[in-house]
């Protein structure tokens, strides 16, 4: 008997295992769609918070050197 080193071979046997198990399951997909659309919203808000941050601190930087008066024109 050989040895499997992954439960599915190829690409076309877990897609076909995959529609087996939502054809059994109506609110598969729905569930799916929603879990990625949380996933993403997730993903969104944590890239806007670091945006945010890397902005806050690069102002911060600036008004701190025009404040200390190494910022001339």
């Amino acid at each position: 008997m050989a040895k499997k080193s992954k439960p599915f071979p190829d690409q076309e046997t877990f897609d076909r295992i995959y529609e087996d198990f939502c054809e059994d399951r109506p609110s598969c997909s729905e569930t799916l769609i929603g879990k990625r659309e949380k996933l993403e919203d997730m993903y969104y808000d944590f890239y806007n918070g670091i945006e945010e941050e890397m902005f806050r601190l690069a102002y911060e930087a600036g008004w701190n050197a025009a404040v200390k008066g190494g910022v001339s024109r």
